[in-house]
């Protein structure tokens, strides 16, 4: 479980940290599913707003393109040809949302570019973006914990598509080098 001390060292860095893309500070954070990193991004955002400071967090489950290609080259599209160009320009800008019940994009959302950026989820250390990060956090859990924890949060419905889902980030992960590209290297577990 990621400490009081750990919060406190990453709330520091990041608020002594400069922008790296465009006027934002951008803080990405990875590792498998279930690991705990929404937990994380809403944990820094409140010490980042108690700073005085503005924060966005994106989601990468909301701009996946379902199960099958949550991975894949839609997701480093979105994240190289949205994500990253909407922070930098320093506007307010839309990005895709995936409805999990429909399965296909939605409404998009509106993000604005704050002052700190984070965007969280499976893939979001990958290493099309990584020269825009200011850092990099990977949250390391066992795929049993994690497993456990997805489907106490989303229900046994998802239990085939999450084992799918797991074989998908270990692959993406290995390709990827995520977790030794991180700055930092935090334990999920409880």
């Amino acid at each position: 479980m990621i400490t009081e001390v750990e919060l406190d060292q990453l709330t520091t860095e990041i608020l002594d940290a400069s922008a790296t893309c465009g006027n934002s500070i951008v803080l990405t954070i990875d590792g498998p599913a279930g690991s705990g990193k929404t937990t994380l991004a809403a944990a820094l955002e409140s010490r980042i707003a108690s700073s005085g400071r503005s924060s966005t967090t994106i989601h990468l489950d909301d701009i996946y393109n379902g199960w099958e290609d949550a991975l894949g080259a839609s997701l480093t599209a979105n994240l190289k040809e949205k994500v990253i160009p909407g922070i930098a320009s320093g506007h307010a800008f839309l990005l895709p949302r995936f409805d999990w019940v429909l399965s296909e994009y939605s409404n998009p959302m509106i993000y604005l570019p704050n002052e700190i950026v984070i965007i969280e989820g499976v893939g979001a250390g990958q290493r099309s973006i990584r020269e825009h990060a200011t850092l990099a956090i990977w949250i390391y859990i066992d795929s049993d914990v994690g497993l456990a924890r997805v489907l106490a949060r989303d229900g046994q419905t998802v239990k085939a598509h999450m084992r799918q889902f797991q074989r998908a980030q270990n692959e993406h992960f290995l390709n990827e080098g995520s977790e030794l590209a991180a700055d930092y290297r935090l334990n999920g577990a409880p």
